[in-house]
């Protein structure tokens, strides 16, 4: 019995060792009220109620942090995180991802979302404004993204309100948002350059360098499909 009992508290330990070293616990309080996760460092303050979490449209928007709702006024609000290593990510893959996410939930959206300068968790950040067709609901909604950018990680925030509530829900979604903070655990984080890449075409002719690395090659697709003189 206490040979089980043992090896019951080691296996507790262990399990939330693990879990603390996965971020996914805080190491520095929070609690219920507070979702700390150091690896991606940031912390997000759980909206109170009536927001619940909304597990289906985490899954259905692919976000892997939190997704929430609350009725009256009607309102979603959706965060994820990435980490980008050495670098820090750039606006336009952010937007990039923020917006094949909403077109999984959403109709009548534009193919690309206009980003203007904007502020986030006290550093530069980018706010992108939309509407479309809630697709859950059939609502016509108002909708924000935020995308920030900062010591190699990506962080955006979605959220959306019926157009017919904006105004309320508007100020429901800001609440949320400005529940995420920065933490300090990458004091020493230093952007690292990344490595261009070069393209050429066939014949030689030329070379177009991609000193970011933002662009990808199409598999089994050639220039020549989208311009014969491509």
């Amino acid at each position: 019995g206490g040979l089980m009992m043992a090896i019951a508290v080691g296996l507790t330990v262990l399990f939330f060792a693990l879990k603390a070293k996965k971020g996914l616990v805080s190491a520095g309080g929070g609690g219920d009220a507070e979702l700390v996760q150091t690896d991606y460092n940031f912390a997000l303050r759980k909206p109170p109620e009536p927001w619940a979490p909304d597990t289906d449209l985490k899954i259905k928007l692919g976000v892997n942090v939190a997704a929430y709702h609350r009725p009256g006024p009607d309102a979603w609000a959706a965060v994820g995180v990435s980490d980008y290593g050495r670098r820090n990510p750039g606006f336009a893959d952010l937007q990039r991802r923020a917006t094949d996410q909403l077109h999984k939930v959403f109709d009548e959206l534009p193919d690309k979302l206009d980003a203007e300068p904007a502020e986030w968790a006290g550093h530069p950040a980018r706010v992108c404004k939309f509407r479309g067709t809630y697709r859950a609901t059939g609502d016509a909604c108002f909708g924000v993204c935020y995308l920030l950018a900062h010591q190699g990680v990506g962080y955006w925030f979605l959220g959306w309100t019926p157009e017919t509530t904006a105004d309320a829900g508007t100020a429901e979604l800001e609440a949320v948002r400005a529940g995420l903070r920065v933490l300090n655990h990458r004091a020493g984080w230093a952007e690292q350059a990344a490595d261009s890449r070069s393209f050429r075409d066939k014949a030689g002719t030329y070379r177009v360098t991609d000193y970011e690395r933002l662009w990808e090659k199409p598999t089994r697709k050639e220039p020549t499909d989208e311009d014969p003189k491509a």
